[in-house]
């Protein structure tokens, strides 16, 4: 005859609930690293053994665990880009690259032509011409 239902001694322990959580120093420095490794509410709630709601509720009941969560995150991606900024100027090309794109905007696209030479009449080749005036003198 097969088994059904665990017996009590086999049971799977419950997640916590929030109101039972004693905020303690270790537990917000576990809420700050979480944070700080970018993981969702909900990841940090399985990690604590929380349900997601009952996480939450923890976070609105504690406010030294809330600044941890909701500043750890943004300090995390500052200490991120720190890090790639100093790799960066150590020389190391694929960041400088990452950087480029990612702070700076730029982009791999080349021009599919090239630009067309100023012609008379143009404002580029007014632009040029008053320019060379101005140098001449």
């Amino acid at each position: 005859m097969s088994k059904t239902q665990p017996d009590a001694e086999e049971a799977i322990p419950l997640p916590a609930i929030a109101s039972d959580i004693r905020e303690t120093e270790e537990l917000i420095q576990k809420i700050q690293i979480l944070a700080r490794t970018q993981c969702t509410l909900v990841e940090a709630a399985g990690y604590l053994a929380l349900l997601p709601d009952e996480f939450e509720r923890y976070l609105l009941a504690n406010k030294r665990s809330f600044i941890a969560w909701f500043s750890g995150a943004p300090a995390g991606r500052a200490a991120l880009k720190m890090q790639q900024f100093n790799y960066a100027n150590k020389g190391d090309s694929r960041l400088l690259v990452w950087l480029g794109k990612n702070v700076l905007g730029q982009t791999d696209k080349l021009p599919t032509a090239p630009p067309e030479p100023a012609k008379p009449g143009d404002a580029a080749w007014e632009n040029l011409s008053t320019w060379r005036m101005q140098r001449l003198g």
